[in-house]
């Protein structure tokens, strides 16, 4: 499953970023073989629809899931529309790529 999350940096440590539309960056994960890749958010200064644009991306990515903490209406209706499943985390600030996906395969996210 390719599962986006969005993130601040594109380091393979980074905390993922509460903010959906906003973030610098989206971690795309390949939960079958581990594989990371970065790719860059240009919706993060749009003055307006930064949620749409960051969904287009993903759905332009052929994603299956997205993690995030918020998504925002706007974006959520992009993302549905393209049958991409949601989830939520905990807005801690100290999660991890990782353990995300740790939480996501033992089924402890909530899908909305």
């Amino acid at each position: 499953m390719k599962v986006a999350i969005p993130t601040p940096s594109n380091s393979n440590d980074t905390l993922a970023n509460p903010r959906f539309g906003r973030a610098n960056f989206f971690c795309i994960i390949d939960t079958k073989t581990g594989t990371k890749q970065f790719i860059p958010n240009p919706a993060t200064q749009a003055a307006h629809g930064a949620g749409v644009q960051a969904g287009q991306i993903l759905v332009d990515q052929n994603i299956d899931a997205a993690i995030s903490a918020k998504y925002g209406p706007n974006a959520e209706q992009v993302l549905r529309s393209a049958n991409i499943k949601m989830f939520l985390f905990p807005d801690t600030g100290t999660l991890n790529l990782d353990e995300l996906i740790q939480a996501l395969t033992a089924d402890q996210l909530k899908e909305i």
